[in-house]
């Protein structure tokens, strides 16, 4: 995302989705693009963007638990969003294209939708057309979202019907499609125009296969009792301990406890039935949410990388939490009523016991912090690893390297491009280029290195088995946990002449 930011702030590329791919669109580098221009390009510049998306979504979800709920809850709903466990930073710090801003964007629109349903905020032009272009652009980011979008529509529906018809815009529907189309305009275009194996659609549903070839109780590990918690930020950075797992069962629970209550309020008379409808809208799109990710090929065969998938799920923490909340004010009612003869301390105490299952899950969230912020010291070392890796082939005059897929982009980012790196495979064969002009340029060199981080040794032993076959002389040292061949003469490896 970084290199695409870089390219459309010097004009050369304006690509409408990630590169490599025909999905996920790339909304991240146009914003970072600008900030590229000005101050030059920086992980810096490149996350600024993703900070007030996330300041949004906080802000966002504070309100909207505020509006449908009340005032504490949303402090609680504020404090869990505040916490720094690991998918939640890296929804704000990582642009690996669309999941720090579609969730954010959803809460936008929900919280939007919500004020028109409670009358603080008239249906005007501006705000049906602010909507539909918010709408398009999630749905040309990331159809991950999806759920979420619908829910939405659904509230925006059902906040408009509760204004009379007279105070509608005439043409509601028009304008919000149009918004929508403006939106989603580079994906419309691209559609209209690539071959059918580049269309969104068919290459989205081929990544997103029903894995049908892996056991159902792997889809069930994966994409619940695992994906659950590490997609809404209860676990450790890539790990899972068997009692951060255990929230998998009571946030099912909750999600069920809270679309009953929602149900049965909606059938009651006299009730407000728009909030109802919007409780209900979040449950009904975290369920199918967890429904589609279990389901996924994903879920089973990468559950821990792939966790990310459920990152929407925090959309629904109010709803999530409200059954909870419920329950606590009326334990604590209960309590103070049987105790109310008793000294005020002993009663507030007990009270206060009521709110537990809350402070639990606070706590295991601050413990799911604690973890990240732990890792600091071993990510910044890495950068460092990485950052003398970039000086020490710019001082020796290396530009064309052949690397992993993980070094590869990093590299050729840290040093602006004046480093241009091709993937190598497992088998020394061409890998994943996602900017195929690189591959051209390392081809064409006329010395390209070699370049193999530590944790690689198996593709380590292929290189130099290969070089010595060769017979074409090389140099070889060891810098930041990396080695570097540096043949006297091209050795192109297979595949890669």
């Amino acid at each position: 995302m970084g290199l695409a930011a870089l390219h459309i702030s010097q004009g050369r590329e304006f690509p409408t989705f990630f590169y490599g791919q025909s999905y996920m669109g790339t909304v991240e580098a146009y914003l970072a693009a600008p900030l590229f221009w000005l101050f030059g390009p920086s992980t810096t510049a490149l996350r600024v963007p993703l900070l007030l998306f996330f300041a949004v979504f906080g802000i966002g979800g504070y309100l909207l638990t505020r509006l449908l709920f009340d005032r504490w809850l949303a402090v609680v709903v504020a404090t869990v969003l505040a916490l720094g466990a690991d998918r939640i930073v890296k929804n704000q710090l990582i642009a690996a294209g669309g999941y720090p801003e579609i969730s954010p964007g959803a809460v936008l629109l929900l919280l939007v939708a919500v004020l028109v349903g409670l009358r603080l905020l008239r249906p005007g032009r501006r705000v049906l057309a602010f909507w539909g272009v918010v709408a398009g652009l999630l749905f040309w980011t990331h159809w991950l979202i999806m759920p979420y979008l619908v829910a939405t529509v659904v509230v925006l529906v059902a906040a408009l019907r509760a204004w009379p018809r007279s105070a509608r815009p005439r043409w509601a529907p028009g304008i919000l499609t149009t918004g929508f189309v403006v939106g989603s305009l580079p994906l419309v275009l691209h559609n209209l125009t690539a071959p059918i194996s580049q269309n969104s659609v068919v290459v989205f549903l081929g990544q997103s296969g029903s894995g049908a070839t892996s056991p159902v109780g792997e889809h069930l590990h994966g994409g619940v009792l695992l994906g659950v918690p590490l997609g809404v930020g209860l676990c450790s950075p890539s790990d899972c301990a068997p009692w951060q797992l255990f929230w998998a069962v009571p946030y099912l629970l909750l999600l069920v406890t809270a679309g009953v209550l929602a149900a049965r309020r909606l059938a009651a008379p006299g009730t407000d039935r728009f909030r109802e409808v919007t409780r209900l809208a979040l449950v009904l799109a975290a369920g199918l949410s967890i429904l589609a990710y279990a389901r996924s090929s994903a879920a089973a065969d990468t559950p821990v990388e792939s966790a990310r998938y459920l990152s929407p799920l925090l959309i629904s923490t109010p709803v999530v939490l409200w059954p909870l909340w419920l329950a606590a004010g009326a334990l604590r009612s209960r309590l103070e009523r049987l105790h109310a003869d008793r000294p005020v301390r002993l009663p507030r105490l007990r009270a206060a016991t009521s709110y537990a299952p809350l402070g639990a899950l606070l706590g295991t969230m601050l413990v799911a912090t604690v973890a990240s912020v732990a890792q600091v010291p071993t990510i910044r070392q890495e950068e460092r690893r990485r950052d003398a890796l970039a000086v020490t082939l710019l001082d020796r005059g290396i530009t064309r390297i052949y690397s992993d897929y993980w070094t590869c982009n990093r590299a050729t980012f840290a040093t602006r491009e004046r480093v241009v790196c091709a993937v190598l495979a497992d088998d020394l064969r061409p890998g994943h280029d996602r900017y195929a002009p690189y591959r051209n340029q390392v081809a064409s060199a006329e010395r390209p290195a070699y370049v193999v981080p530590g944790v690689l040794p198996a593709l380590d032993d292929r290189i130099r088995a290969w070089l010595d076959t060769s017979g074409v002389p090389y140099e070889v040292w060891s810098v930041a946990e990396h080695r570097i061949y540096l043949p006297s003469r091209a050795a192109p490896l297979p595949g890669t002449s």
